[in-house]
């Protein structure tokens, strides 16, 4: 795969990844201390 072509990958999926996080957020069933615990878990 050429630089151009991983470089679009890896933004069409991080456009993914912060399209989940936006819904993620204005969800009121999801509190925010489930969040902060995937969010820790990644480190």
């Amino acid at each position: 795969m050429k630089r151009h072509e991983q470089a679009r990958l890896l933004y069409a999926k991080g456009c993914q990844d912060e399209a989940l996080v936006d819904e993620v957020l204005a969800s009121e069933q999801i509190s925010d201390e489930i969040v902060g615990f995937h969010c820790q878990s990644v480190f």
